[in-house]
């Protein structure tokens, strides 16, 4: 028997139903005579939803640990649209004053991180139906949205997923303290 990925040939033993191929790695089941059936380990879908209003080094430094934490998995970036941005600042959602990049240069910054597999524009400021949408495994977000998305961990939760909060890190400047030292002069 051949490999339906790959081609290479394949050994199963007397009472071997599966086996791993040792070229691509998929791991191959034999269903009596009948058929052949190709399976492989679904990759964790993993949600981080924001803005990315000024990508900064603690975006990029979460995205490689999420990356590292749950490996193989695929990566989307719920990136919020213009709309929804102007509505959160206009709403006190957001410490901002004013959106600051378009959605289209975020989604370009973005698109050249390594670590992004998709990103996907979002609408809504609950992150319950993107979620449900992707039948996301893990959901990333800060902790301070962690009362604002209630209902969306309820969810990830209830179906056996999960919720990795992304850290503020100490040595990085998040986007609030950059604005005020580009207002004040303080660069």
């Amino acid at each position: 028997m051949k490999c339906p990925g790959c081609g290479s040939r394949l050994s199963f033993g007397r009472f071997e139903s599966v086996v791993e191929c040792a070229k691509c790695k998929r791991h191959i089941c034999r269903l009596g005579a009948v058929e052949d059936v190709v399976t492989e380990a679904k990759p964790k879908i993993v949600f981080f939803n924001g803005s990315f209003d000024g990508i900064n080094a603690g975006h990029v430094r979460a995205m490689g640990e999420i990356k590292e934490k749950y490996s193989g998995s695929r990566l989307i970036i719920g990136l919020n649209s213009d709309a929804l941005m102007e509505w959160m600042i206009a709403s006190g959602c957001k410490s901002q004053d004013r959106l600051v990049l378009p959605f289209d240069q975020r989604r370009e910054i973005l698109s050249h991180v390594r670590e992004v597999d998709e990103i996907v524009e979002t609408h809504e400021p609950q992150a319950i139906r993107q979620l449900q949408a992707l039948n996301a495994d893990v959901y990333v977000l800060t902790e301070e949205w962690t009362e604002a998305q209630k209902p969306a961990i309820d969810w990830i939760r209830a179906k056996g997923g999960e919720v990795y909060y992304s850290p503020r890190y100490e040595d990085i400047l998040c986007n609030s303290d950059i604005r005020r030292r580009i207002i004040g002069g303080g660069i």
